[in-house]
């Protein structure tokens, strides 16, 4: 089976880079001009057959660094995912997350439809004298445990939403307020 799903996999990619000329992507494959020649010439029915042949006219090499590099990657974007969704979550604006992830608007918001979250249109509320109140005991109290700064890491993402979740103010709102306190504009 492995051996007919890899050569179907490799004439399928072969035809596909013949046709639109990309005939050095297919020498790096290890074709030669002869063989990409027989290929691009075979009919519908032997392209079929050489398909679906149990003997693999190639063979699989692992290259384990790139592998578990990709895999690395792979969970790096999934956590960072999993962050940006908390954070649209709790509110974070198309700003916020381009200033902190480089997403456009675009992406925020096809994010926000996938996620199922309805976001209204122009300024949003501020946050009331009491939760305001509430938001500046919250990080007075955590403030101190930031090693890096609050608007450019992580760890203070981390917090704002931390924040964000105790005091139900929005993360956007929640990161304007600190943002005034830390310039000691408010």
């Amino acid at each position: 089976m492995l051996n007919t799903t890899l050569n179907q996999a490799i004439i399928c990619e072969i035809l596909s880079h013949i046709r639109r000329g990309e005939i050095h992507y297919c020498h790096q494959l290890g074709f030669d001009e002869s063989e990409l020649s027989a290929i691009d010439n075979l009919t519908t029915q032997e392209i079929q057959d050489l398909s679906e042949s149990h003997i693999s006219f190639a063979s699989i090499q692992v290259n384990h660094g790139t592998f578990w590099n990709l895999i690395e990657a792979v969970r790096e974007n999934t956590r960072q995912r999993n962050i940006i969704d908390r954070a649209l979550e709790l509110g974070a604006s198309s700003e916020m997350l381009n200033h902190r992830f480089g997403w456009s608007s675009a992406e925020v918001s096809a994010r926000r439809k996938l996620l199922g979250i309805k976001e209204a249109m122009g300024r949003k509320r501020n946050a009331t004298e009491e939760e305001e109140h509430l938001v500046w005991q919250l990080w007075n109290s955590h403030k101190d445990s930031l090693t890096q700064n609050v608007e450019q890491s992580e760890e203070g993402l981390d917090l704002l939403m931390f924040i964000a979740e105790e005091s139900k103010v929005s993360l956007t709102e929640v990161s304007r307020l600190v943002s005034l306190w830390e310039k000691g504009n408010l």
